[in-house]
């Protein structure tokens, strides 16, 4: 997680997350690392299916507590909207 950084710095950090991040979730979650997995959702590195996968992991990992937070977290971000209208 990034401090002081210049633009140009900061620029490529974020796209080096962006490529790597259903990587960076695996090892959060494997690790256990809380701070980190927390980061990658608050800043909304996490794309839909990476957040799918993410939660298949932490699932298969028996991470309740993760799965949770990566599930609030599709649900704020991802959520579908199904408009049904009757004529």
């Amino acid at each position: 997680e990034p401090y002081n950084l210049n633009n140009d710095i900061k620029s490529y950090y974020e796209e080096y997350v962006r490529a790597n991040c259903l990587e960076l979730m695996y090892e959060a979650i494997r690790t256990q690392n809380r701070e980190r997995i927390e980061y990658l959702l608050e800043e909304q590195y996490v794309n839909e299916n990476q957040a799918q996968e993410a939660y298949e992991y932490a699932k298969g990992l028996n991470e309740v507590e993760v799965g949770a937070k990566i599930l609030q977290y599709k649900h704020k971000n991802f959520q579908k909207f199904d408009l049904e209208f009757e004529l």
